[in-house]
């Protein structure tokens, strides 16, 4: 099947329209003030599996307001592939290029839709369905780019139950300035024993202790005399990273707009990519409108490295480019003016948004507004 794409605004639904029909070949039709537009579509369609790029013939420059020469265009590609299967995307152009298309896809009986949002409005050739849902998980959205999952981190490996854990990352997340010294200490004095991992207390301030006995409230660690004992390695693994991935992971999914209706069609964490060179992570993925957006969540003693940036836009540029959003969440604060600068700089460089311990309270609203109104263009 061959798909022609009119190119001259929001390429958003184009992007959509390949994931949602499979297409094995594209024809660009693109609005000459809009060339740009083109090679961005192209660079989020790349890594689509089994989706041939168009050649240069057909890739095809238009004025965007001429509507015979639209006519002409357009009426040209049905000619050249008058023997194959071919369905018309409406939506990402001028009005003057779309009207052009759905006069040519009517007279010629040729299928053609609009999208809307989560919707595939349907304009000729498909009268039996006029309107079509985009219902498309992160497992199916990531094979699309030809990416196979497995999780990472499971809340049935830890000693206590998803809700606590999810009840201590919250306590975690809110009580960031404390919690973050407390937790420093958890992974550097750890120590094994037969029953477990023993921390001691002393060390401890008084408000870090307050937080260690709200986790034992919670059922998340047990806390002996002046020693805290951690019950198994996963546990200890929660406690070094994976509660901040249970946290945002679980503002996402219940993060709601003002009629109540969730914001993230599907949300996940701790998913593994396998890829030739090297496995790659996504701490938290959620699927806004068929569109991801991607976290990494970082914890380390020195979450403010350009590497983590760098893996984090290499992980885009395999799942859609600047079809994702990208978000770096980190439970540290800025150690001083100079390097928040040069870190945030280097993110906006790579269209990355920067959460650090100071926004942590606040990533669904965060999220909501990547999702809504991203502070970096997606395609």
């Amino acid at each position: 099947m061959i798909q022609v794409m009119l190119v001259g605004g929001r390429q958003t639904p184009n992007v959509i329209g390949v994931m949602k029909f499979s297409p094995n070949q594209i024809v660009l039709i693109v609005s000459k003030d809009e060339r740009k537009q083109k090679d961005i579509l192209l660079d989020s369609l790349r890594s689509i599996k089994s989706l041939n790029p168009p050649d240069d013939e057909d890739i095809i420059e238009v004025d965007a307001y001429d509507f015979p020469a639209n006519l002409v265009a357009i009426r040209g590609v049905c000619n050249k592939y008058h023997n194959k299967q071919i369905q018309f995307n409406l939506t990402g152009s001028t009005k003057i290029m779309a009207l052009a298309g759905y006069e040519i896809a009517r007279e010629k009986e040729i299928a053609s839709f609009y999208v809307a949002g989560n919707r595939i409005l349907w304009l000729t050739g498909q009268e039996h369905q006029a309107i079509e849902k985009i219902d498309l998980n992160i497992k199916q959205y990531l094979k699309i780019f030809g990416r196979d999952i497995s999780h990472k981190f499971k809340f049935d490996s830890l000693s206590f139950d998803k809700l606590c854990a999810i009840n201590a990352a919250k306590l975690l997340a809110i009580n960031t300035t404390h919690s973050a010294n407390m937790l420093k200490k958890i992974r550097k004095n750890a120590n094994k024993t037969k029953d477990g991992l023993q921390v001691p207390l002393g060390d401890f301030s008084e408000d870090e202790k307050r937080i260690a006995m709200n986790l034992k409230d919670e059922g998340a660690l047990d806390v002996d005399g002046d020693l805290i004992r951690i019950r198994s390695n996963n546990d200890l693994e929660f406690f070094k990273g994976n509660w901040l991935e249970v946290f945002v992971y679980n503002e996402a999914l219940n993060k709601k707009d003002g009629a109540g209706v969730p914001i993230f069609d599907y949300c996940d964490i701790s998913l593994e990519i396998k890829s030739d060179q090297a496995e790659k992570e996504i701490d938290v993925a959620c699927i806004h409108e068929a569109q991801l957006i991607h976290c990494s969540c970082k914890t380390d003693g020195d979450p403010f490295k350009t590497a983590y940036l760098d893996e984090l836009h290499s992980i885009s540029n395999m799942i859609g480019g600047r079809f994702c959003s990208r978000v770096f969440v980190t439970n540290a604060v800025f150690p001083d003016k100079t390097k928040q600068s040069q870190f945030l700089d280097q993110a906006k460089e790579r269209e990355i948004v920067v959460v650090t311990g100071n926004e942590l309270a606040n990533i669904g609203k965060i999220l909501f507004k990547q999702a809504k109104k991203p502070e970096f263009r997606r395609v």
